[in-house]
């Protein structure tokens, strides 16, 4: 019995994940969401990059997620009827840019129409890379470079963010020599406020998200393994009652029920089911943005 009630909580937990997975891809958004590949960062679907550009671009943003775990996208496209700022959250959100644990991502977003970009944070690191940090990013490393090469300008860019990035989480990096950071994640906020040219970090606690997924795993073990030992304990204590405490016919039953909802589970994820769906494509980590940014 217990097998039994085991094996339909883990169907209604899939159920659940996929119902509430997040829809990628929606013609009425308005929004080009790419085919999302592993180890790639770089989408440029109007050619505002040159290919050699694209290449070092997708070298430092990986090297950076496999040093940091943060992720960073660079994408462009023609025009909207969304804003810049529209399209951008919302194509953040589609792809889920960042580790959902950390929502810890950033998108450069390019328009080839007016020539203009944004820069979208994840929600995790808002409080950080406020938006006078990303506009003074575009300002330093975009807005130079892009009336004679939209390339070079996001290049340039892709290195800023990294560089600061990695300032944030404290690693070692020679972008952090070539371009001077606009945070530090090392240093206090009295030497912070001593210089002009960077922004105070707040300190932020993580003891909120750690309670939480405590209570997620506390909660998940007792459906899984305690509750279906209760339900089992009262039903076998009621059937001894019933039949004069012979529990034969109850033991057969145990081994019919552990075969065939084990035979029944088998099947149902050999089927290709999984938690969250996943047909997107998407290799990014599932992170959000609450609009944070600034566009130039």
């Amino acid at each position: 019995m217990k097998k039994r009630y085991l094996g339909w909580i883990l169907f209604l937990l899939t159920i659940i994940g996929m119902s509430v997975a997040p829809i990628k891809v929606s013609a009425e958004d308005g929004v080009f969401v790419p085919t999302v590949k592993k180890d790639i960062y770089v989408y440029d679907a109007v050619d505002m990059i040159s290919a050699d550009d694209e290449d070092e671009i997708n070298r430092i943003l990986d090297e950076l997620e496999e040093k940091t775990s943060a992720e960073v996208a660079v994408i462009s496209y023609d025009d909207s009827d969304l804003t810049l700022e529209e399209y951008a959250n919302k194509l953040f959100n589609m792809l889920g840019i960042g580790k959902a644990e950390e929502n810890n991502g950033i998108l450069l977003l390019m328009q080839k129409e007016g020539n203009h970009v944004r820069l979208e944070i994840g929600s995790g690191i808002d409080d950080v890379f406020t938006d006078d940090v990303a506009g003074d990013i575009l300002d330093n490393y975009y807005v130079p470079y892009r009336d004679e090469s939209t390339s070079e300008a996001a290049l340039e860019t892709a290195k800023a963010v990294a560089a600061n990035m990695y300032s944030y989480y404290e690693v070692e990096s020679e972008l952090t020599g070539e371009y001077e950071p606009l945070i530090y994640g090392n240093i206090s906020d009295e030497e912070f406020a001593e210089d002009d040219n960077v922004y105070e970090v707040e300190e932020t606690t993580e003891s909120n998200k750690i309670g939480g997924i405590i209570l997620i795993v506390i909660v998940g073990f007792f459906v899984l393994f305690v509750l279906p030992s209760i339900i089992e304990h009262f039903e076998k204590k009621k059937w001894a009652k019933d039949h004069d405490g012979d529990m034969h016919i109850w033991e057969a039953r145990e081994r019919l029920y552990h075969r065939t909802s084990s035979d029944s589970f088998t099947n149902f994820f050999d089927s290709g089911s999984s938690f969250g769906g996943g047909d997107s494509g998407s290799s990014f980590g599932g992170g959000s943005s609450d609009g944070g940014g600034a566009s130039r």
